[in-house]
């Protein structure tokens, strides 16, 4: 020890000292412990204890090892840098999922969704090199249904920040507007919006998009498919608004920018699709 405190070695010897924290001192073995312990979810609480570390001393040194990625509240990595440059169809395809079905509280953005969809947020979570917890919820509504609901938290300032350039805030579900990202990424956006909070079915053997939002986001949707569907308002609530894109426009909207191949898109979905297409072939 060197500050009159002691920690423990964890049964190993001392090796190369690697981390240096206010005089506390970590071999190699001992950091790659903390490390270790951290991703299996184990409270900081319960290692600096072990350790024989004080608070701030732990997270001082926490933070050395696991980096400024590591969301210690959730016990969890994310890459905090994943939303500020909307880049690549994957980025843009999260940005309209979570337009439409995300939510956006004080530092938190968290998706829910129904758990038979629970594979969708480990593919959220792997897309911002995340281990986040997949959270289970039960429960009844007030109609009296029972539900099963999944659901994911990130805590990030950085991501709420960075959302916010595109629009996505605790308000967007009446004032939400199109981003301002590259022309080309713009169909993985809508992709993520009807993932999101539309649907994809049959309508006389032809298969139909629908898509509800606000009006200026179905407008703009509207205008990417060159469709002349119309636009009216749904559940007779005052800002939400729903459009049905049907017949050709909507296959060629799909097969154009390969939905079924498409290893992000929600499964459920992307299968029905897909079994849409085969059996049009046949």
């Amino acid at each position: 020890k060197s500050d009159g405190s002691s920690f423990a070695d964890c049964g190993r010897a001392r090796v190369d000292v690697i981390i240096m924290s206010k005089k506390i001192v970590l071999t190699q073995e001992q950091a790659n412990y903390v490390k270790q312990e951290l991703l299996k979810k184990r409270s900081c609480t319960s290692i600096r204890k072990e350790l024989n570390i004080g608070e701030d001393a732990f997270r001082r040194i926490a933070h050395e090892i696991m980096g400024p990625d590591f969301d210690f509240k959730h016990c969890s990595y994310i890459n905090l840098n994943y939303f500020s440059n909307i880049d690549s169809p994957e980025k843009a395809y999260w940005l309209g999922f979570i337009s439409a079905d995300g939510a956006v509280s004080g530092t938190t953005l968290s998706i829910q969704l129904q758990f038979q969809d629970k594979l969708h947020l480990q593919k959220f979570s792997n897309a911002i090199n995340g281990n986040l917890t997949i959270q289970e919820i039960n429960g009844i509504n007030n109609f009296g249904t029972e539900y099963h609901h999944c659901r994911v938290a990130v805590r990030s300032q950085k991501y709420i920040d960075d959302l916010k350039k595109y629009n996505v805030t605790n308000t967007k579900s009446i004032k939400l507007e199109p981003p301002m990202i590259s022309q080309n990424l713009i169909p993985y956006w809508i992709m993520g919006m009807i993932d999101g909070d539309g649907s994809i079915n049959y309508n006389k053997s032809k298969i139909r998009i629908s898509l509800t939002g606000t009006k200026s986001i179905l407008e703009f949707v509207k205008k990417q498919l060159k469709s002349n569907a119309v636009i009216s308002l749904a559940h007779r609530c005052k800002n939400t608004y729903t459009i049905y894109i049907e017949n050709q426009i909507s296959e060629n909207f799909l097969k154009k920018y390969h939905y079924t191949e498409l290893p992000f898109v929600l499964e459920r979905k992307r299968k029905f699709v897909e079994n849409y297409f085969h059996s049009s072939l046949n």
